[in-house]
């Protein structure tokens, strides 16, 4: 009890040395402020991600006694919503749970300010930039509409977190556990340890509400906006991403639970798999049965944690949008070999042919893979075998806790892998383009 009250001190301390330093650094760069260019923005959204990062820092430096490395990674997986940790959950207090809980929350709301404000207005790896009336207002500096637009994501982001914690409480979810299970839903963080030994709450009501808030999380906020404003006919036409996420995960989960009743004679658990596969999709990375691996193929495992969700989500991933314009450009370009003298205009090739946008998500893939193959040489340089590196490769980069091997970061170079897994969480976050167009811009000045 003391020394939990020692840290609820040392976080009040921090926070008020946190606060007057932004207030200094906003009175002193106030009248310096101007509109940023587009290579301005792309170094801004950088620096921001960096600076949640070292401030996230400082308390497991302080409060947990750790060495800079081993609190940077910490740091790292909590903001970019990773949720893997090098200490046993029981060694763990209770505030700096409650810290890594809500560093991650706060992670998820970068991520979905980030792509509002940088990846879908600029196409960033050929995101879609419609129906962002719904959230953007505008981006002036300091202006009205920058506060307009960050409460149009927040408010909605903060309700769901609420609804949730109420809804697992009402179930009779311990209120730490509520708290730290409705925040790793909304941000898909992987973050949520339990002292129960069975499944997560040993509560299928709960378990079916954290399935639901999970999909919350990973669908589109612009789809959550949609529902409310009752805009149906738009919402079918222009965003099917999301329904079409939830069909995935409901189907996969139906599926794997099928062929293992009926080929492998083991029990119908529905839950247990709906549960895992959403989790993995969704790049949450939480195991519905915490003794257990998770009950997803391995493979099938890789594919939705690379694949991710939706759009306008704080889901990681490739994100279904490019997965489902690569598909059918690949169909319309086997369609051409067929027929390599007809004019077969496609709704996406009028939506994507002038804007280079199809271009730009290949461009974007090969990216995404050829970074994942550096993870994964890193993994294997540092001794992990074939599978951790790989897994870990592809789960640091989607921010899947369940897929990282957290036995790594403890062996003898655990400082080194706990570094190599932050660099590739960070680079899935920030996505490596926007790190490329920061790094293009700065060396053009």
């Amino acid at each position: 009890m003391g020394q939990n009250i020692a840290q609820i001190e040392g976080f009040g301390l921090i926070m008020i040395a946190y606060l007057f330093l932004s207030m200094v650094v906003v009175l002193a760069f106030n009248r310096q402020a101007k509109r940023l260019t587009r290579g301005g923005m792309f170094v801004l959204a950088c620096c921001c991600w960096i600076t949640l990062v070292f401030a996230a820092t400082l308390p497991f430096v302080v409060l947990e006694n750790m060495t800079f490395a081993a609190a940077l990674y910490e740091a790292s997986s909590a903001a970019t919503a990773l949720g893997t940790t090098m200490l046993a959950p029981e060694a763990i207090s209770t505030p700096m749970k409650a810290y890594r809980a809500i560093t991650a929350w706060f992670g998820g709301l970068m991520t979905l300010a980030l792509i509002v404000y940088v990846l879908s207005p600029y196409r960033v790896g050929g995101l879609p930039n419609r129906d962002l009336r719904f959230l953007l207002h505008g981006t002036g500096t300091g202006g009205p509409q920058l506060l307009r637009t960050l409460a149009e994501i927040a408010l909605p982001y903060f309700a769901l977190t609420f609804i949730c914690l109420l809804l697992l409480l009402v179930q009779g979810v311990r209120p730490l556990d509520a708290a730290l299970a409705s925040t790793a839903a909304l941000s898909t963080n992987g973050f949520l340890p339990t002292q129960s030994g069975g499944t997560v709450f040993n509560n299928r009501g709960a378990e079916i509400t954290l399935i639901f808030f999970m999909m919350a999380g990973g669908t589109s906020i612009i789809w959550h906006r949609m529902i409310l404003a009752r805009r149906f006919e738009l919402l079918w036409r222009e965003h099917r991403e999301s329904l079409g996420a939830i069909v995935i995960m409901l189907t996969f989960g139906g599926l794997i639970s099928l062929v293992n009743g009926i080929l492998r004679d083991q029990p119908f658990e529905l839950l247990r798999h709906i549960f895992d596969v959403t989790a993995i999709m969704t790049t949450t990375g939480i195991t519905h049965h915490s003794s257990h691996a998770s009950s997803i193929p391995i493979l099938l495992g890789f594919m939705l944690a690379m694949g991710g969700a939706t759009t306008f989500s704080t889901s990681g991933g490739i994100k279904l949008y490019r997965l489902g314009v690569m598909l059918f450009n690949s169909i319309a370009e086997a369609r051409q070999l067929v027929f390599p003298n007809a004019i077969l205009a496609g709704r996406m090739d009028e939506r994507f042919g002038r804007s280079g946008a199809t271009k730009a998500i290949w461009s974007y893939f090969f990216l995404f893979i050829l970074t994942l193959c550096v993870g994964f040489l890193g993994f294997a340089a540092l001794g992990m075998d074939f599978e951790s590196a790989f897994s870990s490769a592809v789960g640091s980069l989607s921010s899947v806790a369940n897929l990282v091997d957290g036995a790594a970061v403890r062996a003898e170079n655990g400082n080194l892998v706990g570094l190599w897994i932050a660099a590739l969480a960070l680079a899935g976050r920030l996505e490596i383009l926007v790190i490329l167009a920061a790094i293009s811009d700065i060396r053009q000045r």
